[in-house]
């Protein structure tokens, strides 16, 4: 059930080669961390990140609801040490870079769950987090997000439009990229996870962060990844519904649930008929804003859920 997933609005990228930044890390008030030990990692400080990453797993205390690790290119060696080293005591979730198609990605799941059979004594299986960065993989992401342990698809721009071959003339108005954005949600939805989507970059503006932020929410994106602390604020305000949005959300559930509690299915708000779909959206509306559900829930939709 979508809404019994954590927030993930925001995913806080950290090097596992900076001790000092992954100390920080932890006070961050974002959604989800991420220890990267693959893209922002150089080649020579793989052993040293990987150290670290293990280290900070066992010892640190986040925040942040969620501890992913964005492991090494499953094409590479380096990605069988990471996930034996961390098995041993996992994170929340492995983000999983460079697969190239859904084949690909059950060979990397395949060589997660053999080494978890021979080294992870805890049983604890972390969620698996698919980087979506080549078009092959874009084009089979409803079969990746399909795969029973993925929890989540990530957009990888940059690669992305590499391997394509089109410049980026602006992160929030390319079209080729919304494109794949719309792809991206509608396939996770498919299988029932979040769309994440690629990283912010800057941070020194955060008017342009939340706007950023803001057009990722209405591409229908779970959250976005972000690279510092300052844009945590800025994407939590952009992914937060407008007032205007909270109060007509309000004003749909107060007139549905009236005409259910008469025995209709159907209510009628600023002229437009509202149906138990309209409802649901406005339910999820005020979840997304903080704001209490409460009485819908316990008239409404558990009864749609089975009593859940």
């Amino acid at each position: 059930m979508k809404n019994s997933r954590p927030s993930r609005r925001t995913i806080l990228s950290t090097p596992g080669d900076r001790w000092d930044l992954l100390i920080k890390q932890q006070a961050a008030m974002s959604d989800v961390v991420m220890i990267d030990l693959e893209h922002a990692v150089h080649r020579d400080k793989k052993s040293e990140a990987l150290d670290n990453c293990t280290r900070a797993v066992r010892t640190l205390r986040h925040s942040a609801a969620e501890i992913i690790v964005r492991i090494n290119n499953p094409h590479d060696d380096q990605f069988l040490h990471d996930v034996r080293a961390l098995c041993k005591n996992p994170p929340s979730g492995y983000l999983i870079p460079k697969v190239a198609d859904v084949a690909d990605a059950l060979r990397a799941v395949d060589a997660i769950e053999w080494i978890e059979a021979e080294e992870n004594k805890s049983g604890s299986k972390p969620g698996l987090w698919f980087l979506i960065e080549s078009p092959g993989a874009l084009l089979q992401s409803e079969a990746i997000a399909k795969l029973p342990r993925t929890e989540a698809l990530l957009l990888g721009h940059g690669d992305l439009e590499y391997s394509v071959g089109f410049l980026n003339r602006g992160w929030v108005h390319t079209p080729a990229l919304d494109f794949a954005r719309h792809m991206l949600v509608f396939a996770a939805a498919a299988g029932e996870v979040d769309a994440i989507d690629g990283a912010i970059t800057g941070f020194v503006d955060a008017t342009v962060v939340e706007a950023q932020a803001r057009h990722s929410a209405q591409m229908g994106m779970a959250g976005v990844l972000i690279v510092s602390p300052r844009q945590i604020a800025p994407v939590h305000r952009g992914f937060r519904p407008s007032d205007v949005e909270i109060k007509k959300a309000y004003r749909i559930i107060t007139a549905f649930l009236a005409a259910w509690r008469k025995g209709s299915g159907v209510a009628v708000v600023d002229g437009n008929f509202v149906d138990d779909v309209l409802a649901m959206r406005a339910r999820e509306v005020l979840r997304q804003a903080g704001e209490t559900v409460a009485d819908f829930d316990s008239v409404f939709y558990l009864q749609q859920e089975g009593g859940l």
